[in-house]
């Protein structure tokens, strides 16, 4: 988030994320409130709000899924990119189940992971690689941007300041960020359960 915005505007931008983010609106996310609010907050020079809110919203079932798929996507992908030959693609799938305790104690869907390193039956070349993981790291920026706070007009806000450039710039697709935030009812209420 910190290279997100336009860089002439970015204490003001950080400024406005510290003061209007909600610490509890973060955690369902996996995000450490404190450490999110002491870093945006130090880099927009101001002071982090206290006490932070540290009580989680609760996300609906629906949401919880949603983000719970798309970060296991992002982590299938990342690994599905170890693989060098067909063999060690074919491995990857094999091993899924031994692990799948693991990676669910970890907040991950074993089964989503499963079933993407089941599909990788070649290395992923490096385009096909970046863009499986900016596909899922896009749809994870936006499901946690947009929850991120509840204050009147906060995705209007997104949308004014996010920079397409920067967005592009850290491997994310951009345009399909300003155009889903910026989307009419990209900040209807109920994010939180």
């Amino acid at each position: 988030i910190l290279n997100a915005f336009n860089q002439s505007n970015m204490i003001d931008d950080l400024t406005y994320i510290c003061k209007n983010v909600k610490g509890n609106r973060l955690t369902p996310f996996g995000i450490n409130t404190g450490h999110f609010l002491e870093v945006i907050c130090g880099a927009g020079r101001a002071r982090v709000p206290s006490p932070p809110n540290n009580t989680p919203c609760q996300l609906s079932q629906a949401q919880l899924s949603d983000f719970k798929t798309t970060i296991s996507d992002i982590f299938a992908y990342e690994l599905a990119t170890s693989s060098a030959t067909a063999d060690q693609a074919a491995d990857l799938c094999k091993s899924a189940p031994r692990y799948a305790q693991r990676l669910s104690a970890q907040g991950i869907d074993a089964g989503v992971a499963q079933k993407v390193l089941c599909s990788v039956k070649q290395p992923l070349s490096n385009n096909e690689a970046s863009a499986a993981i900016s596909k899922y790291s896009t749809s994870a920026f936006i499901q946690t941007i947009v929850g991120a706070s509840d204050v009147p007009g906060w995705t209007s806000w997104l949308c004014k300041n996010l920079d397409l450039q920067h967005l592009n710039a850290v491997a994310l697709n951009g345009t399909l960020v300003l155009q889903q935030i910026c989307a009419p009812d990209a900040g209807r209420p109920g994010r939180c359960a």
